[in-house]
């Protein structure tokens, strides 16, 4: 049984100022996934801040990577904001804590059934 990690933004429920909630997807198997809330936001990029959420909706649509501070390939905050570095240290420890959690539960499965 394999476990995956992965990290993407809400940006369907984006806050009053436009910021977008990361969320923690965690993948067992291929059926069980759980989503977590990592209580972190990233913000919009500063040219659309003043934008309404209509007109962000239609944007998100032409250029859906362009919106915000964030890497979709890499899982993480790019640069441009203050504490974007403390942002990515923050997911690295719970990408790794989830790590270790998910191996240590493997390891006590195998020992129980052998």
């Amino acid at each position: 049984m394999s476990a995956k990690i992965h990290f993407y933004l809400r940006t369907d429920r984006p806050t009053k100022d436009g910021s977008s909630q990361i969320v923690l997807l965690f993948i067992i198997g291929r059926t069980r996934r759980l989503k977590i809330s990592t209580g972190k936001y990233i913000p919009l990029k500063k040219e659309y801040n003043k934008l309404t959420a209509t007109e962000i909706k239609i944007i998100k649509k032409e250029k859906p990577d362009s919106l915000y501070y964030w890497d979709e390939l890499k899982e993480r905050a790019s640069k441009g904001f203050s504490g974007w570095e403390n942002k990515n240290k923050y997911l690295g420890i719970v990408k790794l804590n989830q790590f270790f959690i998910n191996t240590i539960k493997q390891q006590f499965f195998i020992y129980l059934y052998q």
